[in-house]
């Protein structure tokens, strides 16, 4: 039976016109990164080994929000629900 080895952290951005980019950060190191989809706010920064995360949203208006000690467990989608990105 295959196991699942990584997991994953999605969420929306609310305001995503200004064309914001996911990162998952840990220790300083960039893990992976995602463009939000400009329509809905939607993002998934996939395939992350399970750990503890910094989750950082940055757009071209300079707009950004981060989330510290975020926990992916393998096999499992670990959602933020709604963000909003502040100056």
């Amino acid at each position: 039976m295959p196991v699942a080895i990584s997991g994953s952290v999605s969420g929306t951005v609310t305001d995503p016109q200004s064309l914001p980019t996911a990162f998952a950060l840990q220790n300083s190191d960039t893990v992976t990164t995602s463009i939000v989809d400009p329509f809905d706010g939607f993002f998934r920064l996939s395939f992350l080994p399970a750990g503890i995360y910094t989750v950082s949203i940055r757009d071209t208006a300079n707009r950004s929000a981060t989330t510290d000690s975020v926990e992916v467990v393998a096999g499992l989608d670990n959602n933020l629900g709604n963000i909003e990105l502040q100056y």
